[in-house]
Protein backbone atom coordinates (compact mmCIF):
# COMPACT_ATOMS: atom_id res chain seq x y z
CA UNK A 1 0.00 0.00 0.00
CA UNK A 2 1.20 3.49 -0.80
CA UNK A 3 2.41 5.42 2.29
CA UNK A 4 -0.09 8.22 1.70
CA UNK A 5 -3.08 5.86 1.71
CA UNK A 6 -2.92 5.27 5.48
CA UNK A 7 -3.31 9.02 6.17
CA UNK A 8 -6.47 9.39 4.04
CA UNK A 9 -9.58 9.62 6.21
CA UNK A 10 -12.35 10.53 3.74
CA UNK A 11 -12.33 8.49 0.53
CA UNK A 12 -15.40 10.28 -0.77
CA UNK A 13 -13.47 13.56 -0.68
CA UNK A 14 -10.67 11.97 -2.70
CA UNK A 15 -13.08 11.35 -5.59
CA UNK A 16 -15.16 14.46 -4.86
CA UNK A 17 -18.29 12.42 -4.19
CA UNK A 18 -21.22 12.47 -1.82
CA UNK A 19 -21.73 9.49 0.54
CA UNK A 20 -24.92 8.47 -1.31
CA UNK A 21 -23.24 8.27 -4.75
CA UNK A 22 -24.13 5.24 -6.85
CA UNK A 23 -21.75 2.93 -8.70
CA UNK A 24 -21.90 4.82 -12.00
CA UNK A 25 -21.05 8.07 -10.25
CA UNK A 26 -18.10 6.40 -8.52
CA UNK A 27 -16.77 5.14 -11.86
CA UNK A 28 -17.19 8.53 -13.51
CA UNK A 29 -15.42 10.26 -10.63
CA UNK A 30 -12.58 7.75 -10.85
CA UNK A 31 -12.15 8.47 -14.58
CA UNK A 32 -11.89 12.20 -13.90
CA UNK A 33 -9.51 11.81 -10.97
CA UNK A 34 -7.31 9.25 -12.75
CA UNK A 35 -6.81 11.59 -15.70
CA UNK A 36 -5.51 14.28 -13.33
CA UNK A 37 -3.37 12.26 -10.92
CA UNK A 38 -1.52 9.74 -13.12
CA UNK A 39 2.21 10.57 -13.48
CA UNK A 40 1.92 10.57 -17.28
CA UNK A 41 -0.82 13.20 -17.04
CA UNK A 42 1.02 15.59 -14.73
CA UNK A 43 0.19 13.98 -11.39
CA UNK A 44 2.20 11.90 -8.93
CA UNK A 45 2.38 8.18 -8.22
CA UNK A 46 1.23 8.67 -4.62
CA UNK A 47 -1.84 10.70 -5.65
CA UNK A 48 -2.79 8.10 -8.26
CA UNK A 49 -2.45 5.26 -5.72
CA UNK A 50 -4.79 7.10 -3.35
CA UNK A 51 -7.35 7.62 -6.11
CA UNK A 52 -7.11 3.96 -7.16
CA UNK A 53 -7.50 2.82 -3.56
CA UNK A 54 -10.58 5.01 -3.04
CA UNK A 55 -12.16 3.62 -6.21
CA UNK A 56 -11.52 -0.01 -5.25
CA UNK A 57 -13.08 0.50 -1.82
CA UNK A 58 -16.13 2.46 -2.96
CA UNK A 59 -16.85 0.39 -6.08
CA UNK A 60 -17.33 -2.84 -4.11
CA UNK A 61 -20.53 -3.07 -2.07
CA UNK A 62 -18.98 -5.17 0.72
CA UNK A 63 -15.88 -3.03 1.25
CA UNK A 64 -17.93 0.16 0.93
CA UNK A 65 -20.33 -1.00 3.63
CA UNK A 66 -17.43 -1.73 5.99
CA UNK A 67 -15.83 1.63 5.22
CA UNK A 68 -19.11 3.55 5.71
CA UNK A 69 -19.68 2.00 9.13
CA UNK A 70 -16.10 2.78 10.19
CA UNK A 71 -16.21 6.29 8.74
CA UNK A 72 -19.48 7.18 10.53
CA UNK A 73 -18.16 5.76 13.81
CA UNK A 74 -14.97 7.82 13.54
CA UNK A 75 -16.97 10.98 12.78
CA UNK A 76 -19.15 10.44 15.85
CA UNK A 77 -16.23 9.80 18.18
CA UNK A 78 -14.04 12.59 16.82
CA UNK A 79 -16.03 15.29 18.64
CA UNK A 80 -15.73 13.63 22.03
CA UNK A 81 -12.01 12.80 21.75
CA UNK A 82 -10.86 16.29 22.81
CA UNK A 83 -13.03 16.37 25.93
CA UNK A 84 -11.93 12.89 26.97
CA UNK A 85 -8.25 13.77 26.56
CA UNK A 86 -8.76 16.99 28.56
CA UNK A 87 -10.40 15.03 31.37
CA UNK A 88 -7.53 12.60 31.44
CA UNK A 89 -4.98 15.42 31.59
CA UNK A 90 -6.79 17.14 34.47
CA UNK A 91 -6.89 14.00 36.61
CA UNK A 92 -4.22 11.55 35.45
CA UNK A 93 -4.08 9.62 38.75
CA UNK A 94 -7.64 8.48 39.08
CA UNK A 95 -8.60 5.84 41.59
CA UNK A 96 -9.56 3.36 38.90
CA UNK A 97 -6.25 3.76 37.07
CA UNK A 98 -4.26 3.39 40.28
CA UNK A 99 -6.27 0.33 41.24
CA UNK A 100 -5.72 -1.18 37.81
CA UNK A 101 -1.97 -0.59 38.10
CA UNK A 102 -1.93 -2.06 41.59
CA UNK A 103 -3.89 -5.10 40.47
CA UNK A 104 -1.55 -5.71 37.53
CA UNK A 105 1.63 -5.34 39.58
CA UNK A 106 0.18 -7.45 42.39
CA UNK A 107 -0.66 -10.21 39.92
CA UNK A 108 2.90 -10.12 38.56
CA UNK A 109 4.32 -10.38 42.08
CA UNK A 110 2.04 -13.34 42.79
CA UNK A 111 3.27 -15.10 39.66
CA UNK A 112 6.89 -14.57 40.69
CA UNK A 113 6.31 -15.78 44.24
CA UNK A 114 3.97 -18.68 43.48
CA UNK A 115 4.82 -20.31 40.17
CA UNK A 116 2.91 -23.30 38.78
CA UNK A 117 5.66 -25.64 37.58
CA UNK A 118 3.67 -28.75 36.71
CA UNK A 119 1.52 -27.46 33.79
CA UNK A 120 4.43 -25.49 32.31
CA UNK A 121 6.70 -28.52 32.44
CA UNK A 122 4.10 -30.63 30.65
CA UNK A 123 3.79 -27.92 28.02
CA UNK A 124 7.56 -27.86 27.44
CA UNK A 125 7.65 -31.65 27.08
CA UNK A 126 4.76 -31.52 24.62
CA UNK A 127 6.62 -28.86 22.65
CA UNK A 128 9.72 -31.07 22.44
CA UNK A 129 7.62 -34.02 21.29
CA UNK A 130 5.92 -31.85 18.67
CA UNK A 131 9.30 -30.66 17.34
CA UNK A 132 10.56 -34.25 17.12
CA UNK A 133 7.34 -35.28 15.39
CA UNK A 134 7.83 -32.56 12.75
CA UNK A 135 11.39 -33.74 12.21
CA UNK A 136 10.22 -37.34 11.86
CA UNK A 137 7.58 -36.41 9.26
CA UNK A 138 10.11 -34.44 7.20
CA UNK A 139 12.50 -37.40 7.18
CA UNK A 140 9.72 -39.81 6.23
CA UNK A 141 8.88 -37.60 3.25
CA UNK A 142 12.33 -38.25 1.79
CA UNK A 143 13.39 -41.21 -0.27
CA UNK A 144 15.24 -43.96 1.68
CA UNK A 145 18.60 -43.18 0.07
CA UNK A 146 18.25 -39.43 0.71
CA UNK A 147 17.06 -40.08 4.26
CA UNK A 148 20.18 -42.08 5.13
CA UNK A 149 22.46 -39.40 3.71
CA UNK A 150 20.56 -36.60 5.43
CA UNK A 151 20.66 -38.27 8.86
CA UNK A 152 24.44 -38.12 8.76
CA UNK A 153 24.25 -34.31 8.58
CA UNK A 154 21.89 -34.01 11.56
CA UNK A 155 23.36 -33.01 14.92
CA UNK A 156 24.24 -36.17 16.93
CA UNK A 157 22.32 -34.97 19.99
CA UNK A 158 19.21 -34.35 17.89
CA UNK A 159 19.66 -37.70 16.13
CA UNK A 160 19.84 -39.48 19.52
CA UNK A 161 16.69 -37.74 20.73
CA UNK A 162 14.94 -38.67 17.48
CA UNK A 163 16.02 -42.31 17.86
CA UNK A 164 14.57 -42.52 21.39
CA UNK A 165 11.44 -40.74 20.25
CA UNK A 166 10.98 -43.14 17.34
CA UNK A 167 11.53 -46.10 19.66
CA UNK A 168 8.79 -44.92 22.01
CA UNK A 169 6.62 -44.09 19.01
CA UNK A 170 6.91 -47.66 17.72
CA UNK A 171 6.03 -49.05 21.16
CA UNK A 172 2.94 -46.89 21.32
CA UNK A 173 1.88 -48.00 17.85
CA UNK A 174 2.18 -51.69 18.86
CA UNK A 175 -0.16 -51.20 21.83
CA UNK A 176 -3.86 -51.76 21.12
CA UNK A 177 -5.91 -48.58 20.92
CA UNK A 178 -9.21 -48.67 22.78
CA UNK A 179 -10.95 -45.92 20.83
CA UNK A 180 -9.35 -44.67 17.65
CA UNK A 181 -11.83 -41.82 17.33
CA UNK A 182 -10.33 -40.02 20.33
CA UNK A 183 -6.74 -40.13 19.09
CA UNK A 184 -5.28 -37.08 17.39
CA UNK A 185 -3.41 -37.47 14.17
CA UNK A 186 -0.56 -35.00 13.74
CA UNK A 187 -0.01 -34.04 10.11
CA UNK A 188 2.61 -31.76 8.72
CA UNK A 189 0.33 -30.28 6.09
CA UNK A 190 -2.73 -28.38 7.20
CA UNK A 191 -5.28 -27.17 4.71
CA UNK A 192 -5.45 -23.45 5.21
CA UNK A 193 -8.65 -21.61 4.46
CA UNK A 194 -8.26 -19.51 1.36
CA UNK A 195 -10.13 -16.35 0.58
CA UNK A 196 -10.52 -13.87 -2.23
CA UNK A 197 -9.18 -10.45 -1.30
CA UNK A 198 -11.69 -7.70 -1.90
CA UNK A 199 -8.83 -5.23 -2.15
CA UNK A 200 -6.36 -7.40 -3.99
CA UNK A 201 -3.42 -6.08 -5.93
CA UNK A 202 -4.25 -4.04 -9.02
CA UNK A 203 -1.98 -1.85 -11.05
CA UNK A 204 -2.05 0.58 -13.95
CA UNK A 205 1.46 1.41 -15.13
CA UNK A 206 3.13 2.58 -18.31
CA UNK A 207 5.60 0.55 -20.39
CA UNK A 208 7.96 2.51 -22.63
CA UNK A 209 10.04 1.02 -25.43
CA UNK A 210 11.15 1.84 -28.95
CA UNK A 211 7.66 1.14 -30.30
CA UNK A 212 6.10 3.74 -28.01
CA UNK A 213 4.23 3.83 -24.71
CA UNK A 214 1.72 1.21 -23.71
CA UNK A 215 -0.37 1.04 -20.54
CA UNK A 216 -0.58 -2.22 -18.65
CA UNK A 217 -3.56 -2.91 -16.38
CA UNK A 218 -2.97 -5.84 -14.03
CA UNK A 219 -5.20 -7.58 -11.49
CA UNK A 220 -4.44 -10.39 -9.05
CA UNK A 221 -7.15 -12.86 -8.01
CA UNK A 222 -5.54 -15.47 -5.79
CA UNK A 223 -3.09 -17.39 -7.98
CA UNK A 224 -4.38 -15.89 -11.24
CA UNK A 225 -2.75 -12.88 -12.88
CA UNK A 226 -4.86 -10.96 -15.40
CA UNK A 227 -3.52 -8.09 -17.47
CA UNK A 228 -4.35 -6.04 -20.54
CA UNK A 229 -2.28 -3.75 -22.75
CA UNK A 230 -3.61 -0.53 -24.24
CA UNK A 231 -2.12 2.24 -26.37
CA UNK A 232 -4.40 4.89 -24.87
CA UNK A 233 -4.45 5.79 -21.18
CA UNK A 234 -8.23 6.26 -21.21
CA UNK A 235 -8.63 2.70 -22.48
CA UNK A 236 -6.39 1.44 -19.67
CA UNK A 237 -8.63 3.14 -17.09
CA UNK A 238 -11.68 1.47 -18.66
CA UNK A 239 -9.89 -1.88 -18.52
CA UNK A 240 -9.13 -1.30 -14.85
CA UNK A 241 -12.79 -0.57 -14.11
CA UNK A 242 -13.79 -3.77 -15.93
CA UNK A 243 -11.24 -5.96 -14.16
CA UNK A 244 -12.20 -4.58 -10.74
CA UNK A 245 -15.85 -5.31 -11.59
CA UNK A 246 -14.91 -8.91 -12.45
CA UNK A 247 -12.97 -9.29 -9.21
CA UNK A 248 -15.85 -7.94 -7.10
CA UNK A 249 -18.29 -10.31 -8.82
CA UNK A 250 -16.05 -13.29 -8.07
CA UNK A 251 -15.49 -12.13 -4.48
CA UNK A 252 -19.23 -11.75 -3.88
CA UNK A 253 -19.94 -15.20 -5.31
CA UNK A 254 -17.14 -16.81 -3.27
CA UNK A 255 -18.57 -15.39 -0.04
CA UNK A 256 -21.94 -16.92 -0.88
CA UNK A 257 -20.49 -20.24 -2.10
CA UNK A 258 -17.31 -21.50 -0.42
CA UNK A 259 -16.88 -24.23 -3.05
CA UNK A 260 -16.62 -21.80 -5.97
CA UNK A 261 -12.91 -22.38 -6.52
CA UNK A 262 -13.47 -26.13 -6.82
CA UNK A 263 -16.08 -25.61 -9.56
CA UNK A 264 -14.25 -24.21 -12.60
CA UNK A 265 -17.31 -24.28 -14.87
CA UNK A 266 -19.25 -22.02 -12.51
CA UNK A 267 -16.28 -19.69 -12.14
CA UNK A 268 -15.87 -19.36 -15.91
CA UNK A 269 -19.59 -18.67 -16.35
CA UNK A 270 -19.43 -15.99 -13.65
CA UNK A 271 -16.42 -14.41 -15.36
CA UNK A 272 -18.13 -14.22 -18.74
CA UNK A 273 -21.33 -12.83 -17.18
CA UNK A 274 -19.34 -10.07 -15.47
CA UNK A 275 -17.74 -9.11 -18.79
CA UNK A 276 -21.16 -9.04 -20.50
CA UNK A 277 -22.42 -6.68 -17.80
CA UNK A 278 -19.63 -4.30 -18.76
CA UNK A 279 -20.45 -4.69 -22.46
CA UNK A 280 -17.16 -6.29 -23.43
CA UNK A 281 -15.51 -9.68 -23.86
CA UNK A 282 -12.17 -11.36 -23.27
CA UNK A 283 -11.21 -10.98 -26.90
CA UNK A 284 -12.07 -7.29 -27.15
CA UNK A 285 -10.07 -6.61 -23.98
CA UNK A 286 -7.16 -8.66 -25.34
CA UNK A 287 -7.00 -10.21 -21.88
CA UNK A 288 -3.95 -12.25 -20.88
CA UNK A 289 -4.08 -14.72 -17.98
CA UNK A 290 -1.37 -16.81 -16.37
CA UNK A 291 -0.87 -18.72 -13.11
CA UNK A 292 1.50 -17.62 -10.34
CA UNK A 293 1.38 -20.02 -7.39
CA UNK A 294 3.39 -20.82 -4.27
CA UNK A 295 2.84 -24.46 -3.37
CA UNK A 296 3.36 -24.59 0.40
CA UNK A 297 4.08 -26.87 2.19
CA UNK A 298 5.33 -29.13 -0.59
CA UNK A 299 7.69 -26.53 -2.04
CA UNK A 300 9.79 -23.79 -0.49
CA UNK A 301 8.43 -20.26 -0.33
CA UNK A 302 11.06 -19.09 -2.83
CA UNK A 303 9.80 -21.56 -5.44
CA UNK A 304 7.00 -20.27 -7.66
CA UNK A 305 4.91 -22.13 -10.21
CA UNK A 306 4.08 -20.14 -13.31
CA UNK A 307 2.28 -20.97 -16.51
CA UNK A 308 2.44 -19.51 -20.00
CA UNK A 309 -0.18 -16.96 -21.02
CA UNK A 310 -3.46 -18.82 -21.46
CA UNK A 311 -7.12 -18.09 -22.09
CA UNK A 312 -8.99 -17.47 -18.85
CA UNK A 313 -10.97 -20.73 -19.07
CA UNK A 314 -7.82 -22.86 -19.55
CA UNK A 315 -6.00 -21.05 -16.74
CA UNK A 316 -8.92 -21.61 -14.34
CA UNK A 317 -9.11 -25.33 -15.18
CA UNK A 318 -5.38 -25.82 -14.53
CA UNK A 319 -5.41 -23.64 -11.41
CA UNK A 320 -8.32 -25.48 -9.77
CA UNK A 321 -6.61 -28.82 -10.46
CA UNK A 322 -3.43 -27.50 -8.85
CA UNK A 323 -5.35 -26.34 -5.77
CA UNK A 324 -7.06 -29.72 -5.41
CA UNK A 325 -3.76 -31.57 -5.78
CA UNK A 326 -2.01 -29.20 -3.39
CA UNK A 327 -4.49 -30.03 -0.63
CA UNK A 328 -4.21 -33.77 -1.34
CA UNK A 329 -0.62 -35.05 -1.62
CA UNK A 330 2.76 -34.32 -3.15
CA UNK A 331 2.41 -37.11 -5.73
CA UNK A 332 -0.79 -35.64 -7.15
CA UNK A 333 0.60 -32.11 -7.12
CA UNK A 334 3.79 -33.33 -8.82
CA UNK A 335 1.85 -34.91 -11.69
CA UNK A 336 -0.18 -31.70 -12.23
CA UNK A 337 2.95 -29.54 -12.13
CA UNK A 338 4.76 -31.80 -14.60
CA UNK A 339 1.81 -31.53 -16.99
CA UNK A 340 1.93 -27.73 -16.62
CA UNK A 341 5.67 -27.64 -17.36
CA UNK A 342 5.12 -29.52 -20.60
CA UNK A 343 2.81 -26.83 -22.00
CA UNK A 344 4.64 -25.01 -24.79
CA UNK A 345 5.38 -21.34 -24.27
CA UNK A 346 5.18 -18.73 -26.99
CA UNK A 347 8.38 -17.12 -25.70
CA UNK A 348 10.60 -19.83 -24.14
CA UNK A 349 13.30 -17.32 -23.26
CA UNK A 350 11.22 -15.87 -20.40
CA UNK A 351 10.75 -19.17 -18.57
CA UNK A 352 11.97 -22.76 -18.31
CA UNK A 353 12.36 -24.42 -21.68
CA UNK A 354 11.13 -27.95 -20.96
CA UNK A 355 11.23 -30.37 -23.85
CA UNK A 356 10.64 -33.81 -22.29
CA UNK A 357 8.76 -35.57 -19.54
CA UNK A 358 12.02 -36.58 -17.87
CA UNK A 359 13.23 -32.98 -17.70
CA UNK A 360 9.94 -31.79 -16.19
CA UNK A 361 10.05 -34.54 -13.55
CA UNK A 362 13.66 -33.63 -12.72
CA UNK A 363 12.64 -29.98 -12.15
CA UNK A 364 9.80 -31.01 -9.81
CA UNK A 365 11.96 -33.49 -7.87
CA UNK A 366 14.77 -30.96 -7.43
CA UNK A 367 12.34 -28.34 -6.10
CA UNK A 368 10.87 -30.89 -3.67
CA UNK A 369 14.36 -31.92 -2.50
CA UNK A 370 15.30 -28.29 -1.89
CA UNK A 371 12.12 -27.74 0.16
CA UNK A 372 12.75 -30.85 2.27
CA UNK A 373 16.30 -29.74 3.07
CA UNK A 374 15.02 -26.34 4.21
CA UNK A 375 12.23 -27.95 6.27
CA UNK A 376 14.72 -30.37 7.84
CA UNK A 377 16.99 -27.52 8.97
CA UNK A 378 14.04 -25.67 10.42
CA UNK A 379 12.76 -28.78 12.22
CA UNK A 380 16.23 -29.54 13.60
CA UNK A 381 16.51 -25.98 14.90
CA UNK A 382 13.06 -26.33 16.48
CA UNK A 383 14.19 -29.46 18.36
CA UNK A 384 17.31 -27.68 19.67
CA UNK A 385 15.29 -24.67 20.84
CA UNK A 386 12.70 -26.89 22.54
CA UNK A 387 15.37 -28.89 24.35
CA UNK A 388 17.18 -25.73 25.45
CA UNK A 389 13.96 -24.21 26.76
CA UNK A 390 13.09 -27.42 28.57
CA UNK A 391 16.52 -27.53 30.28
CA UNK A 392 16.24 -23.89 31.29
CA UNK A 393 12.77 -24.44 32.70
CA UNK A 394 13.88 -27.55 34.60
CA UNK A 395 16.80 -25.64 36.13
CA UNK A 396 14.49 -22.78 37.12
CA UNK A 397 12.05 -25.22 38.75
CA UNK A 398 14.91 -26.86 40.63
CA UNK A 399 16.16 -23.51 41.93
CA UNK A 400 12.64 -22.54 43.00
CA UNK A 401 12.16 -25.86 44.81
CA UNK A 402 15.47 -25.41 46.65
CA UNK A 403 14.52 -21.85 47.63
CA UNK A 404 11.19 -22.99 49.02
CA UNK A 405 12.90 -25.84 50.89
CA UNK A 406 15.40 -23.43 52.48
CA UNK A 407 12.56 -21.11 53.49
CA UNK A 408 10.72 -23.99 55.16
CA UNK A 409 13.83 -25.10 57.04
CA UNK A 410 14.52 -21.55 58.21
CA UNK A 411 10.96 -21.15 59.44
CA UNK A 412 11.13 -24.51 61.21
CA UNK A 413 14.28 -23.45 63.10
CA UNK A 414 12.62 -20.22 64.22
CA UNK A 415 9.59 -22.09 65.48
CA UNK A 416 11.76 -24.59 67.40
CA UNK A 417 13.53 -21.71 69.19
CA UNK A 418 10.14 -20.21 70.20
CA UNK A 419 10.97 -16.84 68.66
CA UNK A 420 8.31 -14.23 68.10
CA UNK A 421 7.70 -12.53 64.78
CA UNK A 422 9.20 -9.28 66.08
CA UNK A 423 12.39 -11.09 67.07
CA UNK A 424 12.60 -12.83 63.71
CA UNK A 425 12.18 -9.51 61.90
CA UNK A 426 14.67 -7.82 64.19
CA UNK A 427 17.31 -10.47 63.51
CA UNK A 428 16.73 -10.14 59.79
CA UNK A 429 17.25 -6.37 59.98
CA UNK A 430 20.43 -6.80 62.01
CA UNK A 431 21.79 -9.27 59.47
CA UNK A 432 21.05 -6.78 56.70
Amino acid sequence: MCPGVAAVRDLYAVLNLKPDANLNEVRAAYRRAALKTHPDKGGTAQAFHIVKFAFEVLSCSASRQVYDSTHIHNAQTQGTAASVSATKSRNPLKRGAMYSWFRTSHTKRQKRCDPTPAPTKQKEVATTHAALERLRIVLQSMAPSERAATLQMVDPQVANLLYNFMKNHQLKRQRPIADSSTTKKITFHRNQSRRVHLLGSSLVNSLRNDAGTRYRTQLVIRGLRLYTLARCYEDAIEHHITLVHVRDAIATASRADSSLWSNPAKLITLFKAALIERGTSERSLNLHTFIYLKAAPWLHVSTTITSPVLPFSDAVLIYTRLLSAQSSSWEEFRSEWVALLLIKRKNPGKGRHVTSQKQAEAIADEARRFALVKQLKRAELGVKVAVRNEKARTAALKREAMRQQRAKLRLRRHIQKNLTMEEIMGRRQESV
